[in-house]
């Protein structure tokens, strides 16, 4: 039995547009690790007690 396959690269990378530009998506999620490191450190700061939030 033979089989003869035409295939296409109908979504390989060079077809897929990008939306955003490199930096435009660094400067985004740069923006959130910032925010996610200064909840990281609110967190830490309400489980130490030392935030006036801890109690109430």
């Amino acid at each position: 039995m033979l089989i003869h396959v035409d295939a296409f690269d109908w979504n390989g990378p060079r077809r897929i547009p990008h939306l955003f530009s490199r930096e435009a998506g660094e400067a985004s999620i740069g923006s959130l690790r910032d925010w996610i490191t200064a909840l990281d450190e609110e967190n830490a700061a309400l489980r130490a007690g030392s935030s006036p939030l801890a109690h109430g």
